[in-house]
């Protein structure tokens, strides 16, 4: 993700860049010191997080000139107060956080982002000689075989040349969880876990879990419906 940090103050700016890294290092930050310069800027953003309390131009009015550019980056703002809450709904903020802003908080504002783009997000899967475009939302569970790995989806199972630990790489910021040496699965098509096995839906097999495993994969699970539960 491209993500911009618009704040005036030094400190707050880099203990916000600081913590986003440790989320995922391969996150694409870009530094801004007013709203003015993130403005003049013209940079698409799929992240922009905005202190409110800036002298030259403050976050609020910065999010109101986006919106107004009809941009639609997701909005985070900062800010060590509560009052400028009702106003963040105006400009359709993602999320509002108190500063400094809480490490976990932070960390759930990007997954939750992450997943409401799943639908957006796809890879091309070369199938039998022939390239194939795959939603994310799509894969119920990969299957790990000799060098390759199986994709499952509820209307086919296609055939990858990449290993599986690859595709766990590409997925890491989405709602998979490996439950075994050979199988990832996604939670948003998990219907049930049982003793030592992941029922899915629209597959007829039952996925196994591997015993070291399935605390870690049932607590991760139970946390996954929590969150969306709170969401809904």
């Amino acid at each position: 993700m491209n993500i911009a940090i618009c704040d005036d103050e030094d400190r707050s700016l880099r203990d916000i860049y600081s913590k986003l890294l440790n989320i995922d290092s391969r996150l694409v930050i870009d530094t801004f010191y007013s709203g003015k310069k993130l403005l003049l800027s013209k940079k698409k953003y799929d992240i922009v997080i905005l202190d409110i309390d800036m002298e030259e131009l403050d976050g609020m009015k910065t999010a109101e000139l986006l919106r107004q550019e009809k941009r639609t980056e997701y909005l985070i703002f900062l800010t060590g107060h509560s009052e400028f809450m009702q106003d963040a709904f105006k400009v359709k903020a993602f999320r509002y956080l108190i500063k400094p802003a809480d490490p976990e908080e932070l960390k759930e504002s990007l997954i939750s982002i992450s997943e409401e783009n799943m639908d957006n997000v796809s890879f091309i899967v070369k199938d039998s000689g022939s390239s194939i475009s795959i939603s994310l939302n799509d894969i119920i569970c990969f299957e790990a075989f000799g060098d390759g790995t199986y994709i499952y989806t509820a209307d086919k199972v296609y055939t990858s040349s990449s290993p599986l630990k690859k595709w766990i790489e590409d997925i890491k910021n989405y709602n998979f969880f490996q439950v075994h040496k050979s199988y990832v699965i996604s939670f948003n098509h998990t219907v049930k876990i049982c003793k030592y096995e992941a029922e899915m839906a629209n597959l007829k097999i039952k996925v196994p879990i591997s015993q070291r495993k399935y605390t870690k994969m049932k607590a991760a699970f139970f946390e996954y419906v929590k969150k969306k539960a709170i969401h809904m």
